[in-house]
């Protein structure tokens, strides 16, 4: 099974919840567990929830997705074509955007990011090298608690 961003969640509730469907896991850019201290993905996903509410406001969409990729991924190229690019492509569909936000902000305080990873088959987690550093060690973490 593949997961990206909050797919990867999704992948990681289906090993949890059905074990016996998937023998591999391959998660990209795992959305939701980007901390390592629940306290820290708290706060991150307070601020995140101003977010969706700009997304849902009827005005410029590119200020809840600037603020949104500003919290989650603050080492993210500025390169003008690709910060256009990702925000265009998440542009496409900003109620859907603001939806998964809302439901992810929702979650995130409830799940236990280990608890998942322990219960999944073999995983391949891959992270960007921009990646912020907290995630970086968060995937150390559950690296160093597996031995596949």
């Amino acid at each position: 099974m593949v997961g990206y961003s909050f797919s990867g969640i999704v992948s990681l509730l289906v090993c949890a919840t059905h074990p016996a469907l998937v023998e591999d896991l391959l998660v990209l850019g795992l959305a939701l567990l980007e901390r390592e201290s629940i306290t820290e993905l708290r706060n991150v996903r307070a601020e995140c929830a101003a977010a969706p509410v700009s997304l849902l406001s009827g005005g410029d969409p590119t200020v809840g997705i600037t603020r949104f990729l500003d919290l989650v991924a603050p080492n993210q190229s500025t390169h003008p074509r690709v910060e256009w690019t990702t925000i265009q492509r998440l542009m496409s569909h900003p109620k859907g955007l603001a939806y998964s936000l809302i439901a992810v902000n929702e979650a995130a305080p409830n799940l236990d990011g280990q608890a998942l990873i322990d219960a999944a088959p073999r995983v391949l987690s891959l992270i960007g090298s921009k990646s912020a550093d907290p995630l970086h060690a968060l995937h150390q973490m559950f690296s160093d608690s597996r031995d596949d």
